[in-house]
């Protein structure tokens, strides 16, 4: 189950809907998730250049489904909570540099992949 979900998750985020700094597509878009689904509002969406979601959607990327999938439960598992898992430790640690100094610019995929390569998660 919790890797259909987090396909549904990806797919949903790497749809082309979700443009940094740019408002979504103003069509409802439902992805079924295993018994559940999950909607994207009518309503624009700003997403912001660098957000949890947006490095989520990176991490999707680079690792692929399984992986992500896997790395994602079993950091929950061996961390003990949603805060300890290292996908999202990574994730939250881009999005506050990012809000501390949005002028800043970074390679949120370099970063990401600098974990991949270092198996920090």
């Amino acid at each position: 189950m919790w890797v259909g979900f987090l396909q549904c998750v990806g797919r949903t985020l790497l749809s082309g809907n979700f443009k940094p700094g740019k408002p979504a597509a103003a069509k409802q878009a439902t992805c079924s998730c295993g018994g559940g689904s999950l909607t994207r509002p009518p309503h624009p969406v700003q997403v912001p250049h660098c957000s949890i979601e947006r490095v989520q959607a990176v991490q999707y990327r680079k690792l692929g489904p399984p992986d992500f999938a896997a790395r994602h439960v079993t950091g929950f598992l061996r961390g003990g909570s949603y805060e300890r898992i290292p996908l999202e430790i990574n994730a939250y640690q881009l999005d506050a540099e990012y809000t501390r100094n949005p002028k800043r610019q970074f390679a949120v995929e370099e970063r990401v992949q600098t974990w991949i390569d270092r198996d920090k998660f």
